[in-house]
């Protein structure tokens, strides 16, 4: 069975919701830590449940959600990311917005099965490419920032350097 497992990222635990589109009596969550043994567990979880096909779907937010998603591509799991906003509209559509990592998890999940998401490899490289992107400007900047407070501080205790590094 194909199923939309919803992830909420947090900085200590994932929430997944299995599956979505399940009538509440049948919708499930998980809590687990950020380790790989955790989300081992949550697809043991998920294959308890009869799903066999899962789409895991999370909104990328921070560098948290780089961990499990190279994780569950390393398992060959299929992955759908999608901006914050598509599941924001689609919650605020429905009234159900809130900052709960339960809520945010299950509004996730039905926001991929409504919008029938399926894994694109171009939006992921693409995706990827961006946030490489992001990490290497904010490398080039914290050197900047090292250069700039080291200079400072040679200047300090050795003045007669300070022009060696300009």
């Amino acid at each position: 069975m194909e199923a939309y497992i919803g992830i909420d990222l947090g900085k200590i635990s994932v929430v997944a919701i299995c599956p979505a589109g399940a009538d509440k009596a049948h919708r499930e969550i998980l809590t687990i830590g950020c380790s790989g043994a955790d989300y081992e567990r949550m697809l043991a979880w998920i294959k308890e449940r009869g799903v066999s096909d899962p789409i895991f779907v999370f909104e990328p937010s921070g560098p948290l959600w780089t961990v499990p998603y190279a994780w569950l591509l390393h398992k060959q799991q299929k992955v759908c990311l999608v901006r914050s906003t598509g599941p924001k509209h689609f919650a605020k559509q429905r009234n159900k917005r809130t900052k709960k990592n339960r809520v945010d998890a299950r509004t996730i999940a039905e926001y991929g099965a409504s919008e029938g998401l399926k894994p694109d490899a171009k939006k992921l490289e693409s995706f990827e490419t961006t946030q490489a992107a992001r990490y290497l400007g904010s490398l080039i900047e914290d050197s900047v920032r090292f250069k700039l407070r080291l200079i400072q501080l040679l200047s300090m205790v050795f003045p007669e350097l300070s022009t060696v590094f300009k």
